[in-house]
């Protein structure tokens, strides 16, 4: 089983569609539109996109489950 450093598991990423793939598209710089729209198609058909966005709900950075911080806050708010 794969242990993050604060002890959560992390066996759902073995299963995830962007496993391999360059990370930078994750963390897209402001106005990479071309990168976020590519990031999120990855995350919309993969099967362990709830895993992840849980995973990232409380990252500064990046695109988790296919939302970016905005979305994720708005999540966690149950907005």
């Amino acid at each position: 089983m794969a242990l993050l450093s604060d002890g959560g598991d992390r066996d759902w990423i073995k299963d995830a569609a962007c496993r391999g793939m360059d990370t930078s598209m994750w963390y897209p710089e402001k106005g990479d539109q071309k990168s976020h729209k590519l990031a999120t198609e990855t995350c919309a058909r993969c099967k362990v996109r709830d895993e992840c966005a849980d995973y990232g709900s409380f990252e500064q950075y990046g695109i988790w489950g296919g939302m970016n911080l905005k979305e994720r806050q708005a999540t966690r708010n149950g907005r």
